[in-house]
C-alpha cells in the first residue's frame, strides 16, 4: 500500500511499469511517500535489512499498530486509520478504488507493520544511517526537477 503525507492512497501501487507508477506521485504533489508493508508477509532478507538500520521518518519505521505508524511518521492517525479500513475492506470485496487488481488485493495480518520511505524517480536508493552510526548518502528528486540532498 502506497500512501501520501497525509496517510492516503491516491493509487494503484500494484506491480507494473514504475514509471507509470511514479508519474502518478509526481501529478500527486505529496513531499512524501511511504509503502507500507506487513510484517508477517515481507520477504525476510529485505525485512533484516531493514532492522539493520536505524529507524527514521526518512527511511523508514516500524510499529505494532496503524495508529503507531503513524504517530511515527508523523502524520494524521485517523486519516491513515481510514486509508487502512478502506484497504483492508477492498481485499475483502475484491473492489479498490484505485482499479487494484484482485489479485493484487493483499489482506494485511496482525500487528506489524513497516513503513519506507519511497523517494520518487528512484526505489532502489534509500537514505539510511545504519545502527552502527555509519552514514549513506542518498540524492531524493523532488518534484519539477528540483534536486536535494539528504542525510
Amino acid at each position: 500500500m502506497l500512501i501520501d503525507e497525509n496517510g492516503k492512497r491516491f493509487s494503484n501501487e500494484a506491480p507494473y511499469n514504475f514509471l507509470n507508477l511514479t508519474t502518478e506521485m509526481y501529478k500527486h504533489g505529496s513531499e512524501k511517500y511511504y509503502l507500507i508493508y506487513d510484517g508477517k508477509k515481507m520477504d525476510s532478507s529485505f525485512k533484516e535489512k531493514l532492522d539493520k538500520v536505524e529507524e527514521n521518518p526518512q527511511v523508514y519505521v516500524h510499529a505494532n499498530s496503524i495508529v503507531e505508524l503513524a504517530n511515527k511518521l508523523k502524520i494524521d492517525a485517523n486519516s491513515l486509520k481510514d486509508t487502512f479500513v478502506k484497504y483492508q475492506n477492498a481485499t475483502e470485496t475484491g473492489k479498490d478504488e484505485f482499479g487494484k487488481d484482485k489479485t493484487h488485493l493483499e489482506k494485511f495480518t496482525g500487528n506489524d507493520f513497516y513503513a519506507v520511505y519511497a523517494m520518487l524517480g528512484s526505489w532502489e536508493t534509500i537514505n539510511m544511517k545504519t545502527k552502527s552510526g555509519a552514514t549513506k548518502r542518498a540524492i531524493k528528486l523532488h518534484q519539477f526537477g528540483r534536486i536535494s540532498n539528504r542525510r
